[in-house]
């Protein structure tokens, strides 16, 4: 009798834990939205700002999410941006100015690695990609007035099918 009071604890246990890890593991979905999740064997480079957080990309006219892990860095580094790294690996970095502007620019100087950016305006719509290229001396600036930028790898916007017009949920 102990023993079967001992086996039905562990499996209490087990359910419990089964259950905790699932939902810890989950992302929040419906039955009409399909997720591409980052591969989470890519190492990020070391983060010195914060716990990477997450863009959520929404396209036009679909329910399909695309999901970016993304750093925040603090708004004194945003000069600085990505350009101390060696390479990104599935990431990017948020930038948020608090209210739109059109002449913020983004300098690739002393970036050793090409990289994408999407400016993004105060309702949360992409309304300019840019491909940007390593060690270039050219300032790039919005078509459009933005309120947010998000660099992420080269070519990541146009492989994952983001395009202007899309929707993006940001932390």
């Amino acid at each position: 009798m102990n023993r079967l009071k001992n086996n039905g604890v562990f499996f209490s246990l087990l359910l419990t834990s089964t259950i905790s890890i699932f939902l810890a593991c989950s992302t929040v979905s419906d039955k009409n939205t399909n997720i591409n999740r980052p591969d989470e064997n890519l190492k990020a480079q070391k983060i010195n700002h914060q716990t990477l957080k997450y863009a959520q990309f929404r396209k036009k006219g679909n329910q399909e999410i695309i999901i970016l892990p993304i750093e925040i860095p603090k708004m004194k580094d945003y000069a600085v941006g990505l350009s101390n790294r060696e390479q990104v690996e599935n990431f990017g970095m948020l930038f948020n100015f608090k209210q739109e502007t059109k002449y913020q620019g983004f300098s690739m100087k002393k970036t050793k690695f090409n990289l994408s950016i999407a400016f993004i305006d105060a309702n949360k719509r992409i309304v300019d990609i840019q491909e940007m290229q390593a060690f270039h001396n050219e300032i790039y600036i919005s078509k459009y007035p933005f309120q947010y930028a998000i660099e992420a790898p080269e070519q990541w916007f146009f492989i994952n099918n983001i395009n202007i017009g899309d929707a993006v949920a940001l932390p």
